[in-house]
Formats: structure tokens, sequence, C-alpha cells
């Protein structure tokens, strides 16, 4: 078959986000304090406070992610598999921060958190759906 104008599109776009994401883990994990000082004082307190165990599963996800988009580009089936990847790892992260954690990630971002949270929930959740119809069809080898 040959590859759908809009499959390049897409993972174009999604290797963009979650390149995105990567700057973001990337500048937060090595405390960049230029990058860090828009975050309130109880922000960054709440950041401060993640377990080491979310901090590698946030890894996991990012990166996994990214990788999952350079896996589309290449056509490989392996995307739909890091996608999950990321989604599974992603999952533990979103309970610790809006169920344990406290004060909860909603308390120190607001809606905006909650929301930006679940665009990167469905965001992956598409990428898995989206990897494998191209699979089913395949566009991915």
């Amino acid at each position: 078959m040959k590859t759908p104008w809009h499959f390049w599109v897409l993972t174009l776009l999604g290797l963009v986000w979650f390149a995105g994401g990567a700057y973001d883990y990337v500048m937060t994990v090595y405390e960049n304090e230029g990058y860090l000082s828009i975050l309130t004082p109880e922000q960054r307190a709440w950041m401060d406070a993640r377990p080491v165990w979310f901090t590698a599963l946030w890894a996991v996800s990012i990166w996994s992610s990214v990788l999952a988009m350079l896996a589309m580009l290449m056509r490989s089936r392996a995307a739909g598999h890091l996608m999950l990847l990321a989604l599974v790892a992603y999952i533990p992260c979103l309970i610790w921060s809006y169920v344990l954690a406290s004060p909860s990630a909603y308390a120190v971002t607001g809606s905006f958190g909650v929301l930006f949270s679940g665009i990167i929930f469905l965001t992956l959740s598409f990428f898995i759906s989206y990897s494998a119809s191209m699979a089913r069809k395949g566009v991915l080898r």
C-alpha cells in the first residue's frame, strides 16, 4: 500500500509534540533555572517531592514516545509497541499526580494541568490506535 499523506503529517506532528515533552523532561531533570522560573514556589515544591520511580517512569514514557515516532518515520511496527509502553509508563504517573500526591497536581496546577495531562493521555492513545491501523494496512512493516 502506498503511504498516505496523513501518515507523514501526523507522524511529524507527533514527533514535534513528543520532542516537546523530551525537552521539558531534560530541562526539568537538569533543573534549568531559566526554564523552571515560570513555576510558582508551590509547583516547584510539588515537582521536587516526586518519588524517584515517578521520574523513572516519566523518562520511559517520554523517550519511548519519541522513539515510537522515529519508528513510525522508518515505517516500523515497533512504533505501536513503543507507544503502548509510553502509555503504560504514563498511567502510574497520572495516578500518583492526581490521586496519591499531597497536594495533588490539581491543587498546584488547577484545571490547566488536568487538561494538559488529558491531552497527553489522548495523544498517546491516538498514536497507539493509529499505528495499529497503519500496521494492519501494511504501511508499518
